[in-house]
């Protein structure tokens, strides 16, 4: 027997189809096999160096587009709340001023209410005096006068009495043919007299029912007067009230338009300094990319790092 190395010699000259050239070519199939199974290998530092220095450079240019959007953003919210903040006070300064119109009448007003209260006062005390005066006419009317006059008449029958016997005297003379006698009787005047006293007692007694009524009258107006000016007074005393609570009013205002100007105060210094830090933070931003593009530099012109 032969060893195995000989057999395959052996084989391998016994096949006919085998040529003598592809016994001895070299094997090229399990090189390309081997590289196949191997990785690609990784980019170069060109590219890396690229990808940073743009990187940096799109950095840069964000942070100058945040700045700028950052600064336009605050100062628009700024802008808007400022405006409101001038509508509010310009309400206010309109209510204010509304305010000092309506306290102004409604203090005039009062004051002419007192007036109108004092005159009612005056008034009242008036016809309650002239009821009063009414009140003592009636009575001298009624009883008074008619007893003067009733004094009087009485007083008269002896008077015409008189007067009677005294014509009849003179009557008598005229027979011893002495005409001294008066045309008219001299009783005839004081019974006159007598008819026209005795009408007005009867008329007085009259009026005096009716002077009676007019003091009644007059003291009623007097009560009215007096209602009326206390009415009067309530309302003098609630428009001064109101006065007050405008007045109160009219101070809240004044303190929300001065807090108003406060905060447009704050809000301006507010706006200056979140644009101060935008700005400082976009800058901040900017220069941090100086250092992915120092080293997209490096790596793009072949030095090593560190």
């Amino acid at each position: 027997m032969l060893p195995p190395e000989q057999e395959v010699q052996q084989d391998s000259l016994d096949s006919p189809d085998e040529s003598p050239d592809e016994l001895h070519a070299p094997s090229v199939e399990p090189e390309l096999a081997n590289s196949a199974s191997e990785p690609s290998p990784a980019p170069g530092p060109s590219l890396a160096g690229t990808m940073l220095t743009a990187i940096g450079v799109v950095g840069i240019v964000l942070s100058i587009v945040i700045g700028i959007l950052g600064w336009r953003l605050i100062g628009d919210l700024g802008s808007a709340a400022e405006q409101s903040l001038n509508l509010s006070g310009a309400a206010l300064t309109t209510i204010d001023r509304t305010i000092v119109v309506v306290r102004e009448t409604v203090g005039t007003l009062g004051d002419g209410l007192a007036t109108v209260e004092g005159s009612l006062g005056d008034a009242s005390t008036t016809l309650e005096n002239a009821s009063d005066l009414f009140d003592v006419t009636a009575d001298v009317a009624a009883t008074d006068l008619p007893e003067s006059i009733a004094s009087v008449r009485a007083a008269l029958p002896p008077l015409i009495s008189s007067a009677e016997s005294i014509t009849d005297a003179i009557g008598a003379l005229s027979i011893f043919g002495i005409n001294t006698g008066p045309t008219q009787p001299l009783a005839e005047p004081i019974i006159e007299i007598e008819t026209n006293l005795s009408q007005l007692e009867e008329r007085l007694r009259t009026q005096a029912s009716a002077i009676t009524e007019i003091a009644s009258d007059f003291d009623s107006f007097s009560g009215d007067a007096t209602d009326l000016a206390d009415n009067v007074g309530q309302m003098k005393r609630d428009l001064a009230e109101a006065e007050s609570l405008l007045a109160d009013y009219e101070s809240t205002t004044a303190n929300a338009r001065g807090a108003i100007e406060t905060t447009e105060a704050e809000i301006s210094r507010t706006v200056s300094t979140a644009r101060a830090t935008v700005i400082v933070l976009a800058i901040m931003f900017g220069l941090s990319q100086a250092a992915p593009i120092m080293m997209g530099r490096v790596l793009r012109s072949g030095r090593e790092i560190g």
